[in-house]
């Protein structure tokens, strides 16, 4: 990410945190948060200030709360890398998204891939079958922000997701949202993520989410995505078991790719 980039990326999460929390942060609030000046805040914003020191990077993760996982994603924009150095030359998109495809048909386990938004783009035919009861949901999917998201198909009120854990219930919503927030980090500066937000942040159905999404900003620890066992009693279905999914990770010249599966966590299931 390029300087003006990463300036806009600072800009929008500063934006964010204000909505988040109610509060006005302007760049004298973020400086003083940073241990920094606002003219330094002032001139990282325009794009201005060609020399990140640590010490300013390590500042602005405290500030923003940043979990571990967001730190990485979030020191690699401030490289000055543009995001299509970061695959090796001669490898396409559609060579990448392609490989994946084909690993996802061969995948036995309920699975599918979201891009760095936390939007489902494919998802094979097990998972389909599984989360049947969210048919309604994918059919809006194209005339609603943030259709295809993960965070609506697990936190929306007219899902059964969410009201089927069982087990640690809160632990793996709160995994969910930081996995949402770690992949969707350098997005933030983008307005199809400003949309999906905003609508994430006023629609009633949503509620749950904007509860958790702050909660996840006061915690002291990290809650990573491949910890923790939860159990789903869905319509249709006996009792199922899983472990939170691992996933698999593809950097392409447009963006990241995810595979991301269920792992049952007993012979039942």
């Amino acid at each position: 990410m390029q300087q003006k980039e990463f300036g806009l990326l600072i800009k929008a999460m500063r934006r964010e945190t204000a909505r988040l929390y109610g509060e006005k942060w302007t760049q004298t609030e973020l400086a003083r948060r940073a241990n920094a000046t606002p003219k330094i805040i002032s001139n990282l914003e325009r794009g201005k200030k060609a020399h990140l020191e640590p010490e300013l990077l390590l500042g602005l993760a405290r500030a923003f709360d940043l979990t571990t996982r967001e730190r990485t994603a979030f020191f690699s924009c401030a490289s000055g890398l543009r995001r299509d150095d970061i695959p090796r030359p001669g490898h396409p998109a559609d060579d990448f998204l392609a490989s994946l495809l084909d690993v996802l048909r061969q995948y036995t386990l309920p699975a599918f891939i979201v891009d760095d938004y936390d939007n489902i783009i494919a998802a094979n035919g097990i998972i389909l079958q599984l989360f049947s009861a969210v048919q309604p949901l994918i059919e809006e999917a194209p005339d609603t922000p943030g259709g295809y998201n993960v965070m609506r198909l697990v936190f929306s009120t007219r899902s059964p997701f969410a009201q089927s854990i069982t087990e640690n219930r809160e632990r793996h919503l709160l995994q969910t949202v930081y996995f949402f927030r770690f992949v969707t980090l350098e997005r933030r500066a983008t307005r199809f993520y400003d949309d999906m937000m905003t609508a994430f942040f006023t629609e009633p159905e949503m509620a749950d989410f904007r509860r958790v999404y702050l909660q996840s900003f006061q915690q002291e620890e990290d809650y990573f995505f491949e910890d923790g066992l939860s159990a789903l009693n869905l319509p249709n279905h006996p009792p199922l078991r899983f472990f939170a999914p691992p996933q698999q990770t593809v950097a392409t010249p447009y963006g990241r790719l995810h595979l991301i599966a269920y792992l049952p966590a007993d012979l039942s299931t």
